[in-house]
């Protein structure tokens, strides 16, 4: 099956994500966006790739390829990030937009690269302490 032009745009995006880690810092520290993005690829919709010429300016491209979804798609969409996040309506949709203006969320349902990385290690480092708590719990009688 041939890629549309709204794959080959994704990709590219995808692929300048690999160059700049800058954009997952902002999850080390704020417990909301990590909630966002971790559950954006359970929420996301079906993406359909946009199939006309791409504009130009590399801050169209991006916005151009989440035209997909509609009005009423982004309704469902934010409920949804409510509801798995936790957060407020209001609180999650605007989260949402930093995460996507961030690019640490892309419109297939995936995450950045540098997000999956830092969430990882966050995960990592309060599972290591419980880890070793566990341990200890089992070696003593």
């Amino acid at each position: 099956m041939e890629k549309t032009s709204g794959e080959f745009v994704l990709e590219g995006f995808k692929a300048s994500d690999r160059s700049e880690p800058e954009t997952a810092v902002a999850l080390l520290t704020d417990q909301d966006l990590q909630r966002v993005v971790v559950a954006w690829p359970k929420v996301a919709p079906r993406w359909i790739p946009p199939r006309k010429k791409p504009p130009e300016n590399q801050a169209a491209r991006w916005d151009w390829l989440w035209q997909a979804f509609n009005e009423a798609s982004w309704e469902g969409i934010y409920d949804d990030l409510a509801d798995a996040t936790m957060l407020p309506g209001g609180m999650a949709v605007r989260v949402f937009e930093v995460a996507r203006r961030l690019r640490l969320v892309f419109p297939d349902g995936t995450i950045s690269q540098w997000a999956r990385g830092v969430l990882r290690s966050q995960v990592a480092a309060v599972a290591r302490p419980r880890r070793r708590e566990i341990e200890e719990s089992e070696r003593t009688p």
